[in-house]
């Protein structure tokens, strides 16, 4: 999510990160449930990827649970921070106006350029666009109470067939609710207060499911995912604090497997004089696959020096980028490259 998070940093796009597992670039425990893609208009397209991502770094809870989204482009003008559902995150640096397209906007962190973002004016659809090199389309408006984010209302395919998404329900008002195309309902997203689930229905005809994925809520966090089987298999997760900071500490998988993560350091530093606590990483990953077989021990060392990916212990600026750099403090801040 960009609608609040812990830390900005450009390690966080690699491809590494948006895997289950720890990544060993910034040491961190991430977890990803894929579903199945929405494949719209008699399979002529779009295709709506739907991927249940945690990051720890997420502190927002729009539905899902505390640091949860369904992976979903977003933008937050307030901030000026694009997250497109591939992973990646960026911020917005300025346009080409002296290329003269000053609707087109600028990412001085992307490299590589697998997607253009502009601004539409006068357009009745959205108040952004999103177009990725595979040729899909995407028009995101503006949702939700202040700071208000801009999510995708329509997605069009190279061939120009589209499918409209809608969001409502969750506690910041921006949480996915259904998905249509030329055909009817693709997709329903149901959360039940009552019962404390969510639940993704899955091409209901007639109201009745194709399939049913059960989202299970304890409080402000997923306890559990529940697959459409008839032994209700699915994901276990447990959670803890580590210094401040929300993180993952145990998962159950479908298939038996226990994994322990823990965070045994004193974790990763922040630059000088920010003021801020350092930030968890993983020191133990412990899997136990089950079946009889032996645990998997993996242990993570990280440089005496205490340089890292925040920029400790090296010569970066900081400025106030618009990034809440831990959830108890008021301060936006991010990190920029050392200067030469």
């Amino acid at each position: 999510m960009t609608a609040s998070t812990a830390v900005h940093s450009n390690a966080f796009n690699f491809a590494s990160f948006v895997e289950s597992g720890v990544d060993p670039r910034t040491g961190l425990y991430t977890a990803s449930v894929s579903l199945p893609p929405v494949k719209a208009n008699n399979l002529s397209g779009p295709e709506v990827p739907l991927t249940l991502g945690y990051n720890p770094m997420n502190t927002t809870d729009i539905g899902y649970g505390k640091g949860w989204s369904m992976g979903l482009t977003e933008y937050l003008p307030s901030k000026q921070i694009l997250s497109v559902h591939t992973g990646e995150t960026f911020k917005v640096t300025g346009n080409y106006q002296d290329e003269g397209d000053p609707t087109r906007q600028k990412m001085k962190e992307q490299k590589i350029q697998s997607f253009k973002f502009y601004t539409l004016t006068n357009d009745s659809r959205g108040e952004f666009q999103v177009v990725h090199k595979s040729g899909l389309v995407e028009i995101l408006k503006l949702m939700g109470p202040t700071p208000q984010v801009a999510l995708p209302v329509i997605m069009y395919s190279p061939q120009g067939h589209e499918v409209s998404l809608t969001y409502g329900q969750g506690p910041v008002l921006r949480m996915l609710s259904n998905i249509r195309d030329s055909q009817g309902t693709m997709l329903d997203v149901i959360r039940n207060l009552t019962a404390k689930t969510v639940e993704i229905r899955v091409r209901p005809i007639n109201n009745v499911p194709l399939a049913v994925f059960t989202l299970h809520l304890e409080g402000d966090r997923m306890s559990r995912v529940e697959l459409p089987t008839s032994n209700r298999a699915g994901w276990r997760f447990v959670y803890g604090l580590e210094r401040e900071q929300l993180c993952m500490k145990e998962v159950w998988t479908p298939l038996g497997a226990h994994e322990k993560i823990q965070y045994n350091d004193e974790g990763h530093g922040f630059p000088a004089n920010t003021g801020l606590p350092k930030l968890p990483r993983v020191t133990d990953h412990i899997t136990t696959p089950g079946g009889g077989q032996p645990p998997v021990v993996v242990k993570y060392q990280y440089s005496n020096n205490g340089r890292n990916f925040l920029g400790a212990n090296s010569a970066v600026d900081w400025d106030d980028g618009g990034w809440t750099i831990c959830t108890r403090s008021s301060v936006p801040m991010s990190t920029k490259p050392p200067k030469a």
